[in-house]
């Protein structure tokens, strides 16, 4: 048998090793996500609030007809603010559901190496689901599947 002879003929110590590009990723805008974090818990504690005041009421869930509270009392709740303590219930469940569920799609992407954002809180102050949001993944570059 022959000797094995590698695939490449050896470099020569003249050659240069070719040039590999690195580009750092964008600094993350850590203030954009925590500043929607915090709004996001505010907008589903009035929320809750709301919801837990038509509960103690007597009243359905979402009923707009009896009292002059909208579905979005904020003024309701800046008048007292001790009236957010209600919707606590609601607020933390909703979010820790939605963030223990989010975060799983985030380290998941970070242990295959995509550069992906943070979870990203996107409001909603309309209609009928007030308070309640859609989460963004973004990845920044395109997906390999080998």
């Amino acid at each position: 048998m022959s000797e094995p002879t590698p695939p490449f003929p050896p470099a020569s110590g003249s050659e240069r090793p070719p040039e590999v590009w690195i580009i750092a990723p964008p600094r993350q805008r850590w203030w954009l996500y925590v500043l929607f974090f915090v709004l996001t818990i505010f907008s589903t504690l009035v929320v809750g609030a709301r919801m837990q005041f038509n509960f103690m009421q007597h009243q359905p869930v979402f009923s707009l007809n009896d009292d002059s509270l909208s579905l979005f009392p904020l003024g309701w709740v800046l008048q007292k603010p001790s009236n957010l303590l209600l919707g606590l219930p609601f607020s933390l469940t909703l979010m820790f559901i939605l963030f223990a569920h989010e975060m799983g799609h985030y380290l998941y992407a970070r242990h295959y190496r995509v550069y992906a954002t943070p979870p990203f809180f996107v409001l909603r102050w309309f209609g009928a689901c007030a308070g309640i949001w859609a989460w963004c993944l973004h990845a920044r570059r395109a997906i390999r599947s080998d």
